[in-house]
Parts: structure tokens; sequence; C-alpha cells
């Protein structure tokens, strides 16, 4: 649950690329 708030969270970072990616990577693990 927590893994796609970061993800999201991630993306408004310095990387945002690199976190929009592991967002979509979690999303895709847990459905």
């Amino acid at each position: 649950s927590g893994s796609v708030l970061k993800g999201a969270e991630g993306a408004e970072g310095a990387e945002g690329a690199e976190g929009a990616e592991g967002a979509e990577g979690a999303h895709r693990k847990m459905c």
C-alpha cells in the first residue's frame, strides 16, 4: 500500500523519471 505513495513522492523528487518507473513497477506487482 505504501509503495504506491512512496513512488508518487519519488516522482516529485529529483529523479522523477526513476520514481515514475518505480511507481509503475510497484503497481504492477500489486495487481
